[in-house]
């Protein structure tokens, strides 16, 4: 994990190249630490992206199945009671908290953005792509489903049809598709542009000479809306997706598909 803080902007690097910057414990662990004091400090945006061309390729799998998760109280994650809590009261909680925080969140999607990574992009406030960045929600190839908010602000962001469209096929598509859905805010051609949409957003928030006081007015705007949606989300997590999660980790094929990567 990289942050650089430029006292006004502060951007989370995703740095597990090795891997495509897959969430596994460390990462996870990391990155719920850096929202966390970011939270705490003056910077006016936190930007949120990956090292090189990757943004990340959601959850380490393996993490799922061959990783030791006792620090964190996991004894077994391949009983399905430990995993539905692992994601309930671990994962759950640190995309939350992006939707939570009283700060403008940027996802700057710099390559792949799958699963997991793209639920945390869909808890952003803004979210910029490359035109060649790949979004997928691959979970229903694995048995699985998105458990983490997923379906509920895919299908607020990008609405009925497209959230089923992109959930139940688990394809793939580019940053060019992404904005004609609704799934990003804007497309880029090349890094650069990309760097110029998220400069030109920061300042149209506040960062201009003399829009001193628009701080607080971006800050209960931010709590508004989000505090809002959050209702909507929780409820849909709590009855649809960890019953979902439940229902799918107990059949053969979501505990083949889960143990098999």
């Amino acid at each position: 994990m990289c942050i650089r803080d430029s006292n006004t902007v502060t951007t989370i690097k995703l740095n597990r190249l090795d891997k495509k910057n897959a969430f596994n414990l460390d990462l996870l662990n990391a990155f719920r630490d850096a929202l966390q004091e970011i939270s705490q400090t003056n910077t006016r945006v936190i930007i949120i992206t990956g090292q090189e061309n990757v943004f990340s390729a959601g959850i380490d799998l393996n993490m799922l199945t061959t990783a030791d998760l006792s620090s964190i109280g996991i004894k077994d994650i391949k009983k399905p009671p430990n995993f539905r809590h692992f994601v309930n009261t671990f994962i759950q909680p640190i995309i939350n908290k992006i939707e939570k925080i009283e700060k403008p969140v940027i996802a700057r999607i710099n390559g792949y953005c799958l699963g997991l990574a793209f639920e945390m992009a869909l808890a952003c406030d803004f979210r910029f792509a490359l035109k060649s960045a790949k979004f997928s929600m691959p979970e229903t190839k694995i048995g699985m489903n998105p458990d983490v908010g997923g379906t509920i602000r895919l299908t607020r962001i990008a609405g009925i049809a497209n959230a089923k469209d992109i959930i139940l096929t688990g394809r793939t598509f580019d940053g060019e598709e992404a904005s004609r859905l609704g799934v990003v805010n804007k497309f880029a051609d090349s890094i650069e542009d990309l760097d110029k949409i998220s400069e030109k957003v920061k300042k149209e928030i506040y960062l201009r000479e003399g829009a001193g006081r628009a701080r607080i007015t971006v800050h209960m705007g931010t709590c508004g809306i989000s505090a809002g949606a959050r209702k909507i989300v929780s409820a849909v997590m709590k009855e649809i997706e960890q019953r979902g999660l439940k229902d799918v980790i107990l059949t053969t094929s979501g505990c083949a598909g889960l143990c098999s990567k």
